[in-house]
Parts: C-alpha cells; sequence; structure tokens
C-alpha cells in the first residue's frame, strides 16, 4: 500500500511523543484478513520473540507492518485487547513459548492488564509446558523452591506480587509455613575466609558481605534437605 505509513506519531499529555499504530494500521489488523485470521493474530518472519506463540503471517513482507502483523511483544503489549490474547496462548499447552520471552511475558502483562484479565486455567511454567492453575505457585523467596512440593513455580522476575494477583496464584511464602534450619551446623565461618568468595566479591567491583557462612554437613529445612537457607546475616 503505498504512501501508508504503520504508525503515527502522538503527543503525551507530558510534552513528549511516542510511536502508535496508525489508524489505517489499526483498522486493516482488526476488520481485515490474511490467511482468514487477523493480521494481529499473525506475526512478521523477524518476530523470533514470539515464535511459538504465534504464526507466521503468510502475505508479502512490504504488506506486513501496514496490515499490522506482530513484529514483536512489544507490539503486543500496546493493545489491551492484543495482551489479553497473549494470557490465552500462554496458557495453551499445544504452544511453545521462547525462553527469554516467557521471563518477561508474566510480568509485563500484570503491568498491562492489572485487574482486567479473568484469569486463565491453565499457566506456562516452562518454554514447553503448562500445568493447571492450582498446581503453580509464585516464588517470592527462591529459597523455598525445595519446599513448594508439587506446586511449579510460574516466572514472575521481580514482579512476584503483581504476577500473582494477575493468575490470582498463590506466593510461595504464603503456602510454606515460618521455617529453618533444623540441622545442626558442623562450623561457621566468615565469608571472607570462603575460598574463592573475596575473588568473587571483586569481580562484582566489591569486598565479601560481612555476614557468617554456616556449613552443615546435611541442611534441614522443614524435614527437607536444602542446598542452601539465609536466616539473619547468616
Amino acid at each position: 500500500l503505498p504512501g501508508v505509513r504503520p504508525t503515527a506519531t502522538v503527543a503525551l499529555a507530558d510534552g513528549g511523543h511516542a510511536e502508535v499504530p496508525s489508524y489505517t494500521t489499526w483498522w486493516l489488523s482488526t476488520h481485515r484478513t490474511l490467511g482468514g485470521r487477523r493480521p494481529d493474530r499473525l506475526r512478521t518472519p523477524d518476530a523470533v520473540d514470539l515464535a511459538g506463540l504465534y504464526d507466521l503471517a503468510d502475505a508479502p513482507a512490504d504488506l506486513l507492518p501496514v496490515a499490522g502483523a506482530l513484529r514483536g511483544l512489544d507490539d503486543v503489549l500496546t493493545d489491551p485487547d492484543r495482551a489479553l490474547d497473549l494470557l490465552d496462548r500462554l496458557a495453551d499447552p499445544d504452544r511453545t513459548v521462547p525462553g527469554p520471552t516467557l521471563r518477561v511475558a508474566y510480568p509485563r502483562l500484570a503491568l498491562v492488564l492489572e485487574d482486567q484479565a479473568e484469569p486463565p486455567d491453565r499457566v506456562r511454567v516452562a518454554p514447553d509446558r503448562t500445568v493447571p492453575r492450582e498446581r503453580a505457585a509464585v516464588l517470592d523467596l527462591p529459597q523455598l523452591l525445595p519446599l513448594l512440593g508439587d506446586r511449579v513455580p510460574v516466572p514472575a522476575g521481580a514482579a512476584a506480587g503483581p504476577v500473582a494477583d494477575l493468575l490470582d496464584l498463590p506466593l510461595a511464602s504464603e503456602l510454606v509455613a515460618a521455617a529453618a534450619p533444623e540441622s545442626t551446623p558442623a562450623r561457621r565461618l566468615a565469608w571472607a575466609e570462603v575460598p574463592g568468595a573475596a575473588l568473587a566479591a571483586e569481580r562484582c567491583g566489591g569486598v565479601p558481605p560481612a555476614a557468617t557462612v554456616a556449613i552443615h554437613d546435611r541442611l534441614v529445612v522443614a524435614g527437607i534437605p536444602v542446598p542452601w537457607w539465609p536466616e539473619g546475616d547468616t
């Protein structure tokens, strides 16, 4: 479509500007079809972050941007209707999700949708795996992972609370009662005395923390062996 721009520049209330789909692109993407499907339910070949979630659009490459085929996750999240569709696609066990996309999809959806979405019956816990919602949880404290039992953690990044609200899931800290190490440490030492700690801290641009390391022959919490556990400054 010669002369048709896929985007338009809009002025924001704070004086800034943003690029959004043009009216023509929006209309074509929601009122016309490519191969029987809305263009905004298909992806362009270079939208690799949507591979497995959306099928490729079958149309000339120069038509796809104007028709509104999705060019990546950012395109999906600019529209609440598309975001709701993505939430359903993440729950579809017949689809797959690229790992990098899965790590950010639910946190970003939580920001876009807030309380606008009905929680899906299934949630995505791995690129090729979904589970019923009642079998999932959001891991807000990483040390609780071994104590989740048959619950599977949903990728939430640093947005555990918003993702739990979006998917109507419990936080791991709500499922696991207050727990503490039941085993007795074999010895204690300062972090700085742990072999390799000083070198690791130097590579991170700092010094070993002023904390104590308690070494157990078998660290047990709530009757379950765990690889590590924080307790105060230990």
